[in-house]
């Protein structure tokens, strides 16, 4: 038992793969050779917390590699060491770097059709976490562009896969934001990075627009706005539509009906708060009606 303690005391480092995996070898060869009338009691103390050998067994070595070994005492055939222990594990978080987990789209920004924007967080594919073991968890920090936490979560990246499940934050306001990812395996941060998130404010002569009324609630964003901000989104609606880039295209293009539903909003806004020339609809409250309707009302 002397050659066994002395393998389990051994200070190695984690990112020492070389002297993990000699120390590997060494004891699989050790539990292979001892003999049948002297495995029953090993095992025994090899389960037992209380036995100082039983302790540095338990804590010293990974699940897998763990159950290698009494597999060892079982007389089963153990292949070269390609399973998934702590070397495995350390190789795992080698690949953890500055650029393995980025923002999926832009996040721009304004006053009047995006005041926030979702963003989903993913990881590169490749080299995960090693299978059968435990998978380790991905703590998150949004931080803003002062250093404060805005929000924080957590998952599991599943064993054997690629990539954990996406992240998804919330940014409200333009500036650098970050993302503080750890990577905690059995308690013990393995690895750490950061993904930074670009928030612009949209440019004022209104080239976002396209890009901010994509997905946005046009109809809650036009009753939100001030009468000032609705005279205002009209104007710059109406000086994107007759720029020749879009002034060219046809009505039913994807990017021209986007901005004409916008401005239809708007104008629906003026008239249910009778801020224009145009006589009032009758109704006080906004009816459900047709597009079609409405732009027959506002027109």
């Amino acid at each position: 038992m002397a050659e066994l303690r002395a393998l389990l005391s051994q200070g190695i480092d984690r990112d020492d793969i070389p002297r993990l995996r000699e120390r590997k070898a060494k004891l699989l060869s050790l539990f292979q050779a001892i003999p049948t009338t002297e495995r029953d009691l090993l095992r025994a103390r090899l389960h037992d917390s209380k036995d100082a050998l039983g302790q540095l067994f338990q804590t010293k070595l990974s699940t897998k590699l763990r159950a290698q070994l009494f597999a060892a005492l079982e007389g089963a055939v153990i292949p070269a060491p390609a399973g998934a222990d702590s070397v495995e594990m350390a190789a795992f978080a080698a690949t953890i770097g500055p650029a393995r987990f980025h923002p999926t789209a832009e996040v721009v920004l304004d006053h009047a059709w995006r005041t926030s924007r979702t963003v989903t967080i993913v990881a590169v594919p490749g080299g995960g976490p090693p299978a059968g073991e435990p998978g380790p968890l991905v703590q998150w920090r949004l931080m803003d562009r002062l250093g404060e936490q805005r929000a924080g979560g957590m998952v599991t990246w599943p064993p054997g896969h690629g990539a954990p499940p996406a992240i998804d934050v919330t940014i409200d306001q333009p500036g650098r934001w970050t993302v503080a990812i750890e990577v905690v395996d059995r308690g013990q941060v393995i690895a750490a990075t950061e993904a930074p998130i670009r928030a612009r404010a949209a440019a004022e002569r209104g080239d976002d627009l396209p890009a901010l009324l994509e997905g946005s609630d046009t109809v809650r964003s036009a009753e939100a706005m001030s009468d000032q901000a609705v005279a205002g989104q009209l104007g710059t609606l109406r000086a994107q539509m007759g720029k020749p880039a879009l002034g060219s295209r046809r009505p039913d293009d994807p990017t021209y009906r986007k901005l004409a539903r916008a401005v239809e909003e708007l104008q629906w806004q003026q008239h249910q708060r009778g801020v224009t020339r145009h006589p009032s609809p009758r109704r006080a409250s906004r009816p459900a009606a047709s597009t079609r309707a409405r732009r027959a009302v506002v027109r």
